[in-house]
């Protein structure tokens, strides 16, 4: 009888085991969340590409199958459609739409199959393409109307005012109407004006041990960012003119011009006042570690400012304009400026006091590791994707 009752145990121990193999290739191929990533693919939105960077990185932590869908990589008209001007007028789509194939577009996403469509900014939006999922998550990034808007009063070609113009009224009818889906955006502000989502720009940050004072550094002040974005142009116009102020209070000041673009005007500044520039660099956190201070003395922005972000991440103290932190949610670490003597004292202060320094690129370094990182937010991006 014993011996019966161990066969019996062995064989029952038998099955269990066979139970459990056949329970474990279903665990393993059980289909994760599938996300169809639809955007432009244009390597000079540099905002845009990053943007894209995010959500990928947000997406594979949330354990998503992400497949992308480059529209002008692989769906671009020829010449753009004049359809698309009627829908634009209503606010249903924006004028870009029109430069790539909708009707193509919705065959990728079908042939994907996906649970969760996420569309990253509104140019690569279109209303045919909703319901293919069984979310649809449109990425305004920020307020183009209003970037637009500001991009109308410095852009000095001509012509070029009334064009803007003419793009932020059509764009604002798009961010003003309800497309019966999910929405996100990178900047606070937007987010909180749009009813939207808010879901910033990450970054990956420096050990906390690395961070110092820079008294070493070879310049004092750092602007970095594209060369060419009218934004920047107008910021770096800014602190040309009151850099006079600087050198009298802090003789010999330096200052280091860096991004991609570099263009007449930017020569021809730098070549005024003394600057340097660089273009060519691979990693903006390694630029940081080269002045004591950051600047962003930016008069007209929206959206979340990843020079900020990266500053902080390297460690570095800056001094801002309220516009520059409007992507941030309020009490981000960082002297804020509204005036042009402001500017100039604060640069002063922190050129002159290196604990100052370091104890706001500290503070600025935690808040970013705190809040701006992949853990923060990949729950949030998981739960827009599975509910």
């Amino acid at each position: 009888m014993a011996l019966g009752n161990a066969d019996m145990g062995s064989d029952l121990l038998v099955l269990e085991r066979q139970a459990h193999r056949a329970a474990v290739p279903a665990q393993t191929h059980a289909r994760s969340t599938r996300v169809a990533l639809v955007h432009l693919g244009h390597p000079g939105g540099l905002g845009t590409t990053r943007r894209v960077a995010v959500w990928r990185e947000l997406l594979d932590a949330s354990e998503a199958d992400t497949v992308e869908i480059n529209l002008l990589d692989d769906h671009r008209r020829l010449i753009p459609s004049p359809w698309t001007a009627v829908p634009a007028l209503g606010g249903r789509v924006v004028p870009e739409t029109a430069t790539w194939s909708s009707r193509a577009a919705e065959r990728a996403i079908r042939d994907a199959d996906p649970d969760a469509v996420v569309f990253v900014t509104p140019r690569a939006f279109h209303p045919r393409l909703t319901g293919l999922g069984r979310h649809s998550i449109l990425d305004f990034q920020d307020r183009f109307s209003l970037s637009y808007q500001g991009r109308a009063s410095i852009d000095r070609r001509p012509g070029a005012s009334a064009a803007w113009k003419t793009l932020a009224w059509a764009v604002d009818r798009f961010e003003r109407r309800d497309h019966r889906v999910k929405t996100v955006a990178a900047g606070w502000s937007e987010a909180e004006s749009i009813g939207a989502t808010w879901i910033p720009n990450t970054i990956d940050a420096i050990e906390p041990d690395a961070i110092t004072d820079h008294a070493d550094a070879p310049f004092d002040v750092l602007f970095v960012g594209k060369l060419t974005a009218l934004p920047n142009l107008d910021a770096m116009r800014r602190l040309a003119g009151l850099w006079p102020r600087v050198t009298t209070e802090v003789p010999e000041a330096t200052c280091l011009i860096a991004g991609a673009n570099l263009c007449d005007e930017v020569r021809d500044l730098a070549a005024v006042h003394g600057w340097s520039t660089e273009t060519d660099f691979d990693d903006v956190l390694t630029v940081c570690q080269r002045a004591r201070v950051a600047v962003a003395p930016l008069r007209r922005a929206n959206g979340i400012q990843n020079k900020v972000l990266e500053a902080a991440a390297a460690g570095l103290p800056q001094v801002v304009s309220p516009q520059a932190l409007g992507g941030n949610a309020p009490g981000f670490p960082a002297m804020v400026a509204r005036t042009r003597e402001g500017t100039v004292a604060s640069i002063q202060l922190l050129l002159q006091r290196p604990e100052r320094r370091l104890a706001l690129a500290r503070a600025a370094h935690a808040h970013v590791v705190e809040n701006y990182s992949v853990r923060r937010w990949a729950p949030v991006v998981h739960d827009l994707i599975e509910n």
